[in-house]
């Protein structure tokens, strides 16, 4: 889902999705935000964000997924 949303569960995946892809995964927010079609603004925020719900909440991107990282 790349459409702007304020639903709480879009918000939090969003967050998720940003905070892997930049800390994890070592993408640039600029391509984070290209590709969410959204400003690098809110991907820096939204990686803020999605750390604190990671590490509040005990979610590991591996686990997630499922696979080794």
């Amino acid at each position: 889902m790349t459409e702007p949303s304020k639903e709480r569960t879009v918000v939090k995946g969003r967050s998720l999705v940003c905070y892997w892809a930049v800390r994890e995964l070592g993408m640039s927010m600029t391509a984070v935000a290209e590709a969410l079609k959204v400003g690098v603004s809110t991907v820096s925020n939204a990686v803020k964000k999605g750390e604190t719900i990671a590490k509040g909440e005990g979610l590991l991107l591996g686990d997630v997924l499922n696979v080794k990282i």
